[in-house]
């Protein structure tokens, strides 16, 4: 059972798949240390990660999937990889404060209780984008009529999140960024 627990841990935590066909192998031998001859013990790899390795942030990004890889970029730039949690949320920190998106406000604050625990992280990073539906869902089309109101809208949105950040996590640092089709991220502050 506690071989069980640790390979649905690996699977949850780490967010990598194993096989059934692993799950399945000689559960004895799974945390025995391996012959010098043979690969490391992935699972027990995993596990050792989980145990050891903490994040410094958590990116607060948006579903928009063309910023996928441009987040990815930004957070490689950074050297963040493999060091950061992340919440994607529509909007990113407006899917997080706009009164039109209340039900999800509660499951972000939740998540991110869980990485300053599990992952003892010191920083959010959060990176709103141009060309946003959800801002327009939010707080409708006058609010991104163009750049300058679109600009406001989430310079608004980004100072509401520093600002119930600091309630509910005053330990935390924050950096706040609106993110161009291109890649380039606006600091906000």
């Amino acid at each position: 059972a506690a071989v069980a627990v640790d390979i649905w841990l690996a699977r949850f935590a780490c967010g990598h798949h194993i096989s059934r066909a692993a799950e399945s192998r000689d559960v004895d031998n799974l945390h025995e240390p391996d012959e010098p001859t043979k690969k490391p013990n992935r699972i027990r790899g995993w596990r050792t990660q989980l145990e050891t390795r903490s994040s410094r942030a958590m990116v607060l990004a948006c579903i928009d999937p063309r910023f996928q890889e441009l987040v990815t970029n930004y957070t490689t730039g950074r050297g963040l990889t493999g060091r950061y949690s992340q919440f994607t949320v529509a909007g990113a920190a407006i899917g997080v404060v706009a009164p039109r998106f209340e039900n999800w406000h509660d499951t972000f604050w939740d998540n991110l209780d869980a990485s300053v625990e599990l992952h003892r992280i010191t920083t959010v990073i959060a990176i709103n984008h141009r060309d946003c539906g959800a801002a327009e869902i939010a707080y409708g089309a006058a609010a991104v009529a163009d750049a300058t109101c679109e600009t406001r809208t989430h310079r608004e949105a980004l100072a509401e999140f520093r600002r119930q950040l600091a309630v509910r996590h005053p330990q935390l640092g924050v950096e706040t960024g609106l993110m161009a089709l291109d890649g380039t991220l606006e600091g906000i502050s």
